[in-house]
């Protein structure tokens, strides 16, 4: 059975909920918000390029051929609005899986929340460069 990557976004936005209602201890929420953060940018990232294969924009041996850049390849071949909502969630995932100190978290996951929904809105009618 094939995975759903909707439920990365799933799982992310009830990630950012259960934290706003305070259901982690302050010792967790930071994991548990960096792990939505780089969810949410993987699930999106993954619907992007399924939608990308089965509207025939790209070929399963490009992206076999294209491994090791793989983000980028994906970002030539989109047209605005996804391509900046999906570089700025890449940019927001980076920061959750590599920095140290993430001092602006908080605001970092409001902002992927609205990436979200816009993503989510503008998926359907995406435009891609051949």
């Amino acid at each position: 059975m094939s995975f759903d990557w909707w439920d990365y976004i799933r799982i992310a936005e009830e990630i950012f909920s259960n934290a706003s209602n305070n259901m982690y201890s302050e010792k967790d929420k930071e994991a548990w918000l960096r792990a939505a953060i780089s969810r949410a940018y993987y699930g999106a990232h993954m619907l992007l390029r399924k939608k990308m294969l089965a509207d025939g924009f790209i070929t399963q041996q490009e992206l076999d051929r294209e491994k090791g850049r793989i983000h980028s390849f994906v970002y030539e071949k989109v047209k605005h609005p996804l391509k900046a909502t999906l570089e700025t969630l890449l940019r927001y995932r980076k920061q959750a899986d590599y920095e140290n100190q993430f001092p602006a978290i908080e605001s970092v996951c409001l902002s992927t929340k609205s990436l979200l929904q816009r993503f989510k809105e503008n998926l359907p009618k995406a435009d891609f460069v051949t």
